[in-house]
């Protein structure tokens, strides 16, 4: 079964390895950073990528390669937090509505659509901002950026299938109207779930880095790949690399996690199958 999955869909393979790759170091990380990432150094203030610091040094003397495997921790944690409230709450509601209908979906939609009514980015950026600069305040305000999505994508898929022939079975059978929610048509729609959430874990990572970038994540001394790419935007002409490894660091990241969204969704969807 693996070794069918890596021969039919390798780009799903490569970003699963990534990924992998990418948590692993980041819960290491206390075991495999060559330095404390919090270490000031003044004698190798701004040093070049060497055989001491591969990554180089920033303007405080502190080693870019820790920062980034310390920073992993906050910016993919802050992601994957975010997104796992938002798909919590979000799919609740869209399996309520679209199940229920009448009245009940109506009142939900309308909420749904009032934060679909702002730009992702301004709506997170006015949220953290009134929450105050924080990691977890970060990730509240990007869990309300990405629950209406949750809640369409549950909603429609819901509706699909509350109108299949099994549904209808059990409901003529008699069955509570909660456990053919949850024993019926939860499971029939975690697939489409599971792809949204991966594609969103991407964009939220995104979003994470524009927050930081922006000063409104995680406060110093603790740093996120955004925060770091964002102090090392001053620098671009006296040590390019600060800037340079985040940014690759943060596009390596996106990039895996779009490519297992496309990956799932074609693994998932029947009618790739054979």
């Amino acid at each position: 079964m693996i070794r069918r999955t890596i021969t039919s869909h390798p780009g799903l393979a490569i970003a699963a390895s990534v990924l992998f790759a990418i948590t692993i170091a980041a819960l290491l990380a206390p075991l495999i950073s060559p330095f404390d990432p919090l270490a000031f150094d003044r004698e190798r203030r701004l040093t070049g990528p060497s055989a001491d610091h591969l990554l180089g040094t920033d303007r405080y003397g502190r080693d870019q390669l820790s920062r980034l495997l310390y920073g992993a921790r906050i910016s993919l944690g802050v992601a994957a937090g975010s997104v796992g409230v938002a798909l919590s709450i979000g799919a609740t509601v869209g399996v309520i509505a679209g199940y229920f209908g009448g009245k009940i979906d109506h009142v939900l939609m309308r909420i749904i659509d009032v934060l679909f009514a702002f730009p992702p980015l301004l709506l997170a950026i006015m949220l953290a901002a009134s929450l105050g600069p924080s990691a977890r305040n970060a990730a509240l305000a990007i869990a309300v950026i990405f629950l209406p999505v949750f809640a369409r994508v549950a909603r429609s898929t819901t509706l699909i299938e509350s109108s299949k022939p099994y549904a209808e079975a059990v409901q003529l059978m008699g069955a509570r109207k909660t456990r053919i929610m949850g024993r019926h048509i939860v499971p029939n729609i975690t697939t489409v779930l599971a792809v949204q959430a991966s594609i969103a874990l991407a964009q939220a990572l995104l979003l994470e880095s524009a927050l930081s970038f922006l000063g409104l994540g995680p406060q110093p001394p603790a740093a996120s790949w955004g925060s770091i790419l964002g102090d090392g935007r001053v620098l671009l002409g006296l040590a390019p690399w600060v800037t340079i490894s985040a940014g690759a660091t943060i596009t390596i990241a996106v990039l895996a996690l779009f490519m297992l969204g496309d990956g799932l969704s074609n693994l998932l969807d029947p009618r790739s199958r054979r």
